[in-house]
């Protein structure tokens, strides 16, 4: 999760300043064609990609679905994550860890598709052999958080849905990022799958 561009004014009906020293208006020159330059150079694209990996405080407010500020929230923890759209024009996040594959989908969307009031995060897995469903209700009977769903072409789909109606923290988002990577681990274990492939 993934912005502000400066504004600058010209100020109206102001007296003129007086005109600097020769050598000083050099100075000022130099220094506005510099700062026009660096406009212009990678620097800016720089700074833009430092501030998609910028630390979040804890109580920093993260709005309804917002799914550019979860994308920057996981790169600042360290995963490598990118923005997609899923077919019908809403945010998707594609990114991994512990050699699993998994997405951040978005639901529940205004029409603009830039506030979403829930998200799910999705992972398949293709054990082998295939667990069958009293495994699979074993796990959903014990486990809170995180479900497991057997798909038609005999995968698992692991999911964990999120209410984003009211926003969250960035402390909140990390605990959900947590809770995930956990159940995920403990998966695994109880299926004995210990193939670190994604079926997807």
């Amino acid at each position: 999760m993934e912005k502000d561009a400066d504004r600058v004014r010209q100020p109206q009906g102001e007296t003129a300043p007086m005109r600097p020293p020769a050598r000083r208006a050099a100075t000022l020159a130099a220094a506005a064609i510099l700062a026009i330059a660096s406009w212009a150079e990678p620097a800016d694209a720089a700074a833009a990609a430092a501030a998609e990996v910028a630390p979040f405080a804890d109580l920093d407010s993260i709005g309804p679905g917002d799914g550019r500020a979860i994308l920057r929230l996981l790169r600042a923890a360290g995963y490598g994550a990118r923005m997609t759209r899923d077919p019908g024009g809403r945010p998707r996040i594609l990114s991994a860890a512990r050699g699993l594959r998994f997405t951040i989908e978005f639901y529940d969307c205004d029409d603009d598709r830039r506030s979403c009031r829930s998200i799910q995060f999705h992972a398949w897995l293709a054990p082998e052999p295939p667990p069958d469903l009293a495994t699979l209700n074993a796990w959903n009977l014990s486990e809170r958080f995180v479900y497991a769903v057997l798909t038609e072409d005999g995968s698992v789909a692991l999911r964990y849905d999120i209410d984003m109606s009211r926003g969250a923290t960035a402390r909140q988002m990390r605990d959900h990022f947590d809770i995930w990577l956990h159940q995920i681990a403990g998966f695994k274990a109880h299926v004995g799958w210990r193939r670190n492939r994604a079926a997807r």
